[in-house]
């Protein structure tokens, strides 16, 4: 993840983790409502023989908004452009180290446009996910 000169994380990696906390929270407030689902690698899992996507949606509604009231989690920081855009810098800085270690990097959109789709459209790391597992875990390993 990116640092400043002082070593701690920079702002956006720092709102990346309060990010992934605010999931956490919404996830656990899922199981403790009885949804079999699994929380792995920052999302979540779930059989769809079992759940609909209308349930999960309710329910992760149901969280969410109960879970901000309580003020156990705050709005979602992709409403914020500020926080994307912060995010997208972080971003351009992997992109450089990916291409410094020779992985390929898709050219990025602009700030307007990935702010817009709220992170969704590029990611420095979505050419190399191309390839092997293998090669994307090495990738992560010398640029995150």
């Amino acid at each position: 993840m990116p640092v400043t000169d002082s070593g701690t994380l920079s702002p956006a990696a720092g709102a990346v983790h309060q990010v992934a906390d605010r999931y956490d929270a919404i996830y656990s407030c899922m199981v403790d409502r009885g949804l079999p689902i699994t929380i792995e690698n920052g999302g979540y899992s779930y059989d769809n023989t079992v759940l609909d996507q209308g349930t999960i949606d309710a329910t992760f509604d149901t969280c969410e908004s109960e879970l901000m009231s309580s003020g156990e989690i705050g709005a979602d920081p992709l409403d914020d452009p500020a926080y994307l855009s912060a995010v997208f810098d972080d971003l351009l800085v992997q992109a450089e180290c990916l291409v410094s270690h020779g992985y390929p990097v898709d050219e990025p959109p602009s700030r307007e446009a990935w702010i817009d789709s709220k992170g969704a459209v590029w990611s420095p790391f979505d050419a190399v996910a191309d390839g092997t597992v293998e090669t994307l875990a090495e990738a992560e390993s010398a640029c995150l």
